[in-house]
């Protein structure tokens, strides 16, 4: 099969979008390829550890206007690594890395997820902190009160009450 751009050489990628629900399909020799995807797609295979440092910023996905400008001289306390030793390596020097680079991780996982924090499911022994469940009981708290379900927003708003005394007295 030629190439869809230039109808010359052979395709040898395929590439699919799926742009609001629009799937398209091309099929494009390697050069074409390379002029679409960028230069930078094509120049090595992929690697956990590439696809992480674009995400925390060594990539395009940064804009000049970044939080991360700056950071790099940051060191991590424990294990002195940097933010530019963590995107070369594609994890974390240690557990205080994460506390050290909170806001560049933090921004990165709402990139990929959408969001910083956990928000699907999880094994039923580990317990929630008062916090997060008093943050999800106000969300049902105001779902009740939109559906007009007032016994069972009554019945929420008890059990909030009752988790920030506790959370109150720690």
């Amino acid at each position: 099969m030629l190439c869809e751009k230039c109808g010359k050489n052979q395709a040898t990628s395929y590439i699919e979008t799926i742009i609001n629900g629009d799937k398209k399909v091309y099929h494009l020799c390697a050069s074409c390829a390379q002029e679409v995807m960028g230069k930078d797609f094509f120049t090595s295979p992929f690697s956990l550890g590439g696809f992480l440092s674009g995400m925390l910023g060594d990539g395009p996905a940064i804009s000049q206007g970044s939080t991360l400008q700056g950071r790099s001289a940051v060191k991590c306390p424990l294990c002195g690594s940097t933010l530019d030793d963590i995107r070369k390596a594609g994890r974390a020097g240690c557990a205080s890395c994460y506390e050290t680079f909170f806001d560049t991780f933090s921004a990165a996982a709402k990139r990929i997820h959408g969001s910083a924090s956990h928000t699907g499911r999880r094994p039923s022994r580990i317990e929630i902190s008062p916090k997060r469940r008093i943050k999800e009981l106000e969300k049902q708290l105001s779902e009740a009160v939109v559906a007009q379900e007032y016994e069972k927003a009554a019945t929420i708003r008890d059990e909030i009450r009752a988790l920030k005394g506790e959370e109150g007295q720690k």
